[in-house]
C-alpha cells in the first residue's frame, strides 16, 4: 500500500456479490466512495456542513483482480492531482498484497444555492502533500 494512501477495511459480504462468488464492479464502486468518504472525514472536512457538493465528474476504473464472498479488503484513498476547478483521488482495492481494482476519480466543487462550480479550495490542495 502506497505509504501515503489512507486505507479503510472492508469485507465483500453476500450481498455484494453474484451467483459466482464474486463482488459486483458496482458494489466496488461504492467501496471506493466509502473511502473516500472516511478519507475526507479523517482530513477534517465536516461532510454534514458543507456549503458545497463535491461531486463526481469522472470515474476511471481498472479491474485486475475479482474480490471474492468474505475476503477483506482495503480500500486506499489519496488526492494526486488539483486543478482550479477539479481534483482527483487515487484509489486501489487491495486483498493482502494483492492489488485488484485501480481507479481514479474525478471530482468538481459546486455551490449549493447558486449551482456554480467553485474553485477547489485550500484544503484539498493541502492533502495532496500527506
Amino acid at each position: 500500500m502506497d505509504n501515503n494512501a489512507a486505507g479503510y477495511a472492508f469485507r465483500v459480504e453476500f450481498e455484494d456479490v453474484d451467483s459466482y462468488k464474486i463482488a459486483h464492479h458496482t458494489k466496488l464502486l461504492a467501496y471506493l466512495e466509502r473511502a473516500r468518504t472516511r478519507y475526507f472525514q479523517d482530513a477534517g472536512f465536516n461532510l454534514e456542513n458543507l456549503t458545497f457538493a463535491v461531486l463526481v465528474h469522472k470515474v476511471s476504473m481498472r479491474f485486475i483482480k475479482p474480490a471474492r464472498l468474505f475476503d477483506e479488503v482495503t480500500v486506499t484513498a489519496k488526492i494526486i492531482a488539483c486543478e482550479n476547478f477539479s481534483f482527483t483521488v487515487e484509489q486501489k482495492i487491495i486483498r493482502g498484497s494483492e492489488l485488484l481494482v485501480k481507479a481514479r476519480v474525478t471530482h468538481a466543487l459546486q455551490d449549493f444555492k447558486t449551482l456554480e462550480t467553485l474553485p477547489v479550495t485550500d484544503s484539498f490542495y493541502a492533502l495532496m502533500g500527506n
